[in-house]
């Protein structure tokens, strides 16, 4: 494709990479909460939620930066062999659009981690990747990751430009009254 080799490669997922990915990101929220002197009050229900799970989370199972430089590890061993993982986005079809603010965080959280468990692990690991669109399946808007080592934002962005020339995107999706060319 494009002049490359694309091989076949699983990435070296493990158990404990759910648990940190959640401990951040409840743990990450809490923290904001807290640094920039929100009011609580105000927050939507769900948001509250994820807050005090977070510091919930914090006194039980701290965000401890080894979860993540074992992933990054992991996920080192796979780029010494391959220069870029190109996978999907989605793991499932998206969540139909509801007023997910009026649903509890439960159903928010198990929504968010079906359909896109990929993208927080790749967040965990803090290495540089972009979402690209491809078009669409049934309807719905399909694109792929692209994933590199840390500091490979070069290879991201390459390689995301070539997908883009191969395979162009509208700018918006048809059916807004926008026009798409």
């Amino acid at each position: 494709m494009a002049g490359h080799a694309v091989n076949h490669a699983e990435p070296p997922h493990h158990p404990a990479v759910l648990p940190a990915v959640l401990a951040r990101w409840t743990q990450g929220a809490a923290q904001d909460v807290e640094l920039l002197g929100i009011d609580e009050a105000r927050l939507q229900p769900r948001t509250a939620r994820h807050v005090a799970l977070g510091r919930a989370m914090a006194r039980r199972l701290p965000v401890r930066d080894e979860q993540a430089r074992d992933w990054q590890q992991r996920l080192d061993g796979l780029f010494a062999r391959y220069d870029v993982l190109v996978l999907p986005t989605l793991a499932h079809d998206p969540p139909g659009a509801h007023a997910w603010h009026t649903r509890s965080w439960l159903a928010n959280a198990a929504a968010n981690l079906w359909a896109y468990p990929l993208t927080s692990a790749f967040n965990l690991a803090d290495v540089p990747v972009a979402a690209v669109p491809l078009g669409t399946h049934r309807g719905r808007p399909l694109s792929v990751q692209v994933v590199a080592a840390q500091g490979r934002e070069d290879l991201v962005l390459a390689v995301a430009a070539q997908l883009e020339r191969q395979r162009p995107w509208t700018r918006h999706a048809p059916g807004w009254g926008v026009p798409t060319s």
